[in-house]
């Protein structure tokens, strides 16, 4: 019997073989069980690795919020900036949660430019509704320590 590519993946993270387990986790985000592209979306949070940058900026368009939410929470940990313009895209998701831990991200990876980026969005006559509302949000909650309240 062979191994499934989540299998892969892992004995490929526990050697650091990081392109070999990319290579197994990328299309599991694509995956109908959206259970085995959470367990993916949590692997690639793992990788130290450009790659895993790029693939957790494209779970934050996946259909599943708790897909979105870790997406966002592995970028935190992976801590590479150029996830900051995806992210502030990313305000706009309908769901609270991904909301709020879009702006706990955009704060770790670097609060003064991601506010700076939030002020100057603003500022534009033609922004899409949800997205006003996700950055007037995170503007609004800037200043408090913690957690930030977003509007359901």
């Amino acid at each position: 019997m062979s191994e499934s590519p989540l299998e892969l993946a892992r004995a490929a993270l526990a050697s650091q073989a990081w392109a070999e387990a990319l290579d197994h986790l990328r299309p599991l985000l694509t995956e109908p069980d959206p259970t085995l592209a959470h367990q993916a979306t949590r692997l690639i949070a793992q990788v130290p690795h450009p790659l895993s940058v790029s693939a957790l900026v494209g779970a934050l368009d996946h259909s599943e919020a708790p897909i979105r939410l870790t997406a966002a929470e592995g970028l935190a940990q992976l801590g590479d900036r150029s996830a900051l313009d995806p992210l502030l895209q990313a305000l706009d998701d309908p769901e609270p949660a991904v909301r709020q831990q879009v702006v706990t991200t955009l704060k770790a990876l670097d609060a003064e430019a991601a506010r700076a980026q939030i002020t100057e969005l603003l500022s534009w006559e033609r922004l899409p509704d949800q997205l006003r509302l996700g950055l007037t949000e995170a503007l609004a909650g800037w200043e408090e320590s913690g957690t930030v309240e977003v509007q359901s």
